[in-house]
């Protein structure tokens, strides 16, 4: 550097001294003068790897800074809390072989527990004429009063069973 000058720099020509540049404003400084910056890193200050001029070094900010944290508190042993109500089923009392079961159909296609027939089954029939028990007579489908047989087949051939 020749003949450095800065607002922030007085060069005695009997005494010299080592120059540097500040990383945060670009201003040369006396090597003396240049600080390092430091920032909030977990519970520790770090230097941040830069050399600034003193007027411009930040404050670290508590913002970065990792909180403490007290401790969990210690877990009862065998919590027991109070209950608002207590809660009684109907079947409480009941030995599981004398539950009642009612009917019921899942969704894999089951009725009362016995695999439904498929639909080439039911197809076959409606057109022997062979009509499930209705609801009312303990199962099966409910089957529309007001259509006939030959609307019923007629509906089933029409329908789109590929899709």
């Amino acid at each position: 550097m020749s003949n450095p000058k800065g607002k922030h720099v007085i060069i005695d020509p009997d005494n010299p001294v080592a120059l540097g540049i500040c990383d945060a404003t670009g201003f040369v400084f006396k090597r003396t003068d240049l600080v390092k910056q430091m920032e909030w890193r977990g519970n520790s200050l770090k230097w941040t790897g830069f050399l600034v001029g003193k007027p411009y070094v930040d404050k670290p900010n508590e913002q970065l800074r990792t909180p403490l944290l007290k401790p969990d508190p210690v877990p009862v042993k065998d919590p027991r809390g109070q209950r608002a109500s207590q809660v009684v089923w109907s079947n409480q009392n009941v030995n599981w072989e004398d539950l009642e079961i009612v009917d019921w159909a899942s969704w894999d296609g089951t009725e009362d527990g016995v695999l439904a027939a498929s639909e080439a089954e039911r197809l076959l029939s409606l057109q022997t004429g062979n009509f499930p028990p209705s609801v009312s007579q303990g199962g099966g489908s409910p089957q529309a009063p007001e259509l006939t047989q030959a609307q019923i087949l007629q509906s089933l051939q029409n329908f789109n069973w590929g899709s």
